[in-house]
């Protein structure tokens, strides 16, 4: 015969638990509960049973370790999407059918599947955060934890690599600090979080390089980006590198640090006539540039790993993503092969062949030879 234990979780949902075949093994599983009881801890499938998605959302917004993420502001807009669907029901209770459909109902809403995945990875993140810290039980780590990404891998990768004429127009409609900022992504690669927060003491003018701290870059680790030296005049020409109180300034901001600059580029791409945005056929953004400096890079023949070191590619299939391949490489690449073959056949030189003997010349030697054998 087999035992079981039920008690109620919060919420008057009665828990049956199995004992075993042994009576008194199912009395000491149960003084055990109202030992845990007592004592105010809760059995593993009742964690989280009282905590709302809202309360989790609020206890991980106020870890010290989250408020220090520089996406602090992104995270916390991620969690209030979900916790306008979830916001109000124990953690325990949201299943992995119940994620499923949120997910279908996000990308009803027009939002992007990489859109709906980031959205979902912050989640996680917390989700993870609160069962290694005994908020949560392994079920409700379980139900997050099976909901797959919708992006298939590879379909979101973008290949607009704006060309020399084209960016010339668009600096030459563009105004203020938009140029500027469309300067240092075209010559440096850098991120648009690391050029909108680089400020003048990472800033060397006199060995003409820019040193980014760990805490500034997305791969969390140091990188040097060497100047150009269009990008090292433009720095060199601009004003204000020290503020009035000592501090040290933002390399762009007007009255403030710049963090936003999608309408100046905006309006830049429209008198140059440049499409703009990401869900535009050959759309342009800030990001593209780039795309466009590590094709540039590879195209200059500089070698891949100084390429990596600067732009601060992690992986070579991320690198291969950013550096792309169009009909002018290939071009060029049959027109290197041409020349490389041509040099081949310059070097090699033939032997000529000696002349085989007329027939006639053959026949006469032939009868000649005959004719001595028989006076022999």
């Amino acid at each position: 015969m087999r035992y079981w234990v039920a008690y109620y979780l919060p919420g008057r949902k009665l828990k049956w638990e199995s004992a075993g075949f042994s009576i008194d093994d199912a009395k000491v599983i149960e003084g055990d509960l109202r030992v845990q009881k007592r004592a105010g801890k809760l059995p593993e499938m009742m964690r989280g049973s009282k905590l709302t998605f809202a309360g989790l959302s609020k206890w991980h917004l106020e870890q010290e370790s989250v408020k220090a993420l520089a996406s602090y502001s992104i995270i916390k807009l991620k969690l209030d999407k979900f916790n306008a669907e979830f916001g109000t029901r124990p953690v325990n209770t949201i299943s992995a059918s119940d994620l499923k459909n949120f997910q279908t109902k996000l990308q009803g809403q027009g939002l992007k599947p990489g859109t709906v995945d980031q959205d979902l990875g912050k989640v996680k993140a917390m989700i993870n955060a609160a069962f290694l810290n005994g908020k949560i039980g392994a079920d409700a780590y379980r139900a997050f934890k099976a909901i797959k990404k919708t992006l298939v891998k590879g379909s979101d990768v973008r290949d607009r690599v704006l060309t020399a004429e084209e960016f010339s127009r668009l600096l030459t409609h563009a105004e203020g600090h938009t140029k500027g900022i469309l300067m240092m992504a075209y010559h440096t690669g850098m991120r648009r979080g690391e050029i909108l927060g680089l400020t003048w003491d990472r800033v060397d003018l006199k060995n003409r390089m820019i040193y980014l701290e760990a805490r500034h870059t997305k791969t969390k680790e140091p990188r040097m980006v060497p100047m150009s030296a269009e990008l090292f005049k433009m720095l060199q020409g601009m004003p204000g590198k020290v503020a009035e109180s000592g501090k040290t300034r933002h390399v762009f901001q007007h009255k403030e640090p710049m963090f936003d600059i999608r309408a100046g580029i905006k309006k830049a791409c429209k008198a140059a006539g440049i499409e703009y945005g990401r869900n535009i056929r050959d759309g342009f953004t800030l990001h593209d540039l780039r795309h466009a400096f590590t094709t540039n890079m590879r195209r200059a023949g500089v070698p891949e790993r100084e390429i990596m070191a600067i732009t601060g590619h992690s992986s070579r299939s991320t690198f291969d993503r950013y550096s792309k391949v169009d009909e002018a490489d290939l071009r060029h690449a049959i027109e290197r092969l041409e020349v490389f073959s041509a040099g081949i056949t310059k070097s090699i030189t033939f032997k000529k062949k000696k002349a085989r003997p007329k027939p006639s010349f053959l026949l006469q030697h032939l009868n000649f030879v005959v004719g001595a054998q028989g006076r022999t």
